[in-house]
């Protein structure tokens, strides 16, 4: 694909992701107000089930076919065939795994509830979505993947309302929802993917070079679901789906609104980072690299502190009463602990998926989950949801840390500190004035277009070099 089409076809990105957040804002608004805590509480559980299988399962072969799409793409057909067949199989262990469950459970000789063996199919589910999402966008085929961004959470939605319309009292519409939209979505696209590939044929080779590639991955992924997810189950274990219904609400809605722009940023700028690695050209790399970094710094940074500044005014407008309990301290912790994960994920974490050090990052990641684990099983008991998020925050700051030390080994990796530094000073006025605002009894109607529009002038005006690359690459 020429570079003309790709900077023609990349706010695609952007504008599908805003659509999509949008929907997601709007569905934990009307959740919150809707659903109970306990209700919303079980649908976060069965939620992180699948999050369990689908690390456990799926992701590694995910992740082996994103990085070597670029590899075997003039057998385009095989690569695509070979992918499929080698999920399918993932697939059908997946079944027996269920049938062993479920037999075994229906005969009393083990406890297994519902909802993990429904888990299992809403794990296959979004697991072949996520599959056709990545190829998507690999290839490039930038309209379809951003017209599955914004459908599948607008079928979520749409069904969640409908079936609680009808059976109000029922407590699986998140469930339906959430199986359906997955179900839909993925039946079109991987007919649209696949419909073409009948001249390919199926290659051990590649399959050798997912597992070689991938495997190490299923150590990370697991230990990321450990990392990110265990506070959850958790919560849940010393007090109830009530209190996993609101640390869950509060840990969605910012994860939503901070990472949204992230992702965006990751989809637009990897497979550029991933084609250029490949042709060996090293000085585009490491612009490339540099330039996501310096994204990062100049958009997500002050985002992050703008939701924590605000964050009474922002919930009090998202999130249901019955779910604000200790947002005013959980926001902030939730908005920084995001800005570490995703510079972790989306920047650093890109030098050890290039240079096929996957172990490397396996252990960092086995390292953070341990250090969550102890930590939530300390502070949990002790300062209820805030000791979730402290000990969470804690840990992804300690993997950024040995990511960035570890990554620099491998490759170079380039923090400008100029922009690092004007943009904390271009925040910190922008945080000042706003202050002084507050203080002379002005609203929150002022307090916030004062500290968009003071750091955005700041910004163009003296700190605009991030932003001016990216256009000159990736925008018409």
């Amino acid at each position: 694909m020429s570079k003309s089409v790709i900077k023609s076809k990349s706010f695609i990105y952007l504008f599908s992701k805003i659509f999509a957040a949008l929907f997601q804002l709007l569905s934990i608004f009307l959740f919150t107000r809707i659903f109970s805590t306990k209700v919303y509480g079980d649908f976060i559980l069965f939620s992180s089930y699948v999050m369990f299988i689908c690390s456990f399962v799926f992701w590694w072969h995910r992740l082996s076919v994103y990085r070597y799409f670029h590899k075997f793409k003039k057998r385009y057909s095989t690569f695509i065939k070979t992918s499929y067949f080698s999920f399918y199989a993932l697939c059908t262990f997946l079944i027996v795994i269920y049938l062993f469950l479920y037999i075994f459970s229906s005969t009393g000789f083990l406890k297994v509830s519902d909802i993990f063996l429904l888990s299992i199919l809403a794990a296959t589910l979004r697991s072949i979505f996520d599959l056709n999402q990545n190829l998507l966008n690999i290839n490039r085929d930038d309209t379809f993947f951003g017209l599955n961004i914004i459908i599948r959470p607008l079928l979520f939605l749409s069904v969640c309302l409908f079936v609680h319309n009808f059976f109000p009292n029922s407590q699986y519409a998140l469930l339906i929802g959430f199986i359906s939209s997955f179900a839909i979505s993925s039946i079109y696209s991987s007919y649209y993917i696949q419909k073409n590939t009948g001249d390919g044929s199926f290659d051990i080779n590649i399959i050798k070079k997912f597992i070689s590639y991938g495997f190490p991955l299923t150590g990370l992924f697991l230990f990321d679901y450990i990392l990110t997810s265990s506070d959850r189950i958790l919560i849940g274990y010393f007090y109830d789906s009530k209190m996993v219904g609101i640390y869950g609400a509060n840990y969605d809605f910012i994860k939503q609104l901070i990472l949204f722009l992230v992702i965006v940023q990751g989809l637009i700028i990897y497979p550029e980072i991933n084609r250029t690695y490949e042709k060996g050209n090293q000085i585009e790399l490491e612009n490339l690299m540099s330039l996501n970094f310096n994204l990062f710094i100049v958009i997500i940074l002050p985002l992050s502190i703008f939701v924590a500044f605000f964050n009474e005014f922002i919930t009090s407008i998202f999130i249901g009463d019955n779910f604000n309990y200790t947002s005013s301290l959980l926001i902030p912790s939730f908005s920084f602990m995001f800005f570490l994960w995703g510079l972790k994920i989306y920047h650093f974490d890109y030098v050890f998926f290039l240079r096929e050090k996957t172990r490397l990052s396996m252990k960092i990641l086995l390292f953070g989950s341990l250090i969550n684990i102890c930590l939530n099983l300390v502070f949990i008991p002790r300062y209820e949801l805030m000791g979730a998020a402290f000990s969470t925050l804690l840990a992804y700051l300690i993997c950024l840390v040995l990511s960035f030390y570890k990554g620099r080994e491998l490759m170079i990796i380039n923090i400008d500190k100029p922009i690092l530094l004007k943009a904390l000073f271009f925040v910190s006025i922008s945080i000042l004035i706003t202050f002084v605002i507050k203080f002379m009894n002005f609203s929150i109607a002022y307090q916030i277009p004062t500290f968009i529009l003071i750091y955005s002038l700041l910004t163009l005006l003296f700190n605009s070099v991030a932003l001016k690359d990216f256009k000159k690459r990736f925008v018409f």
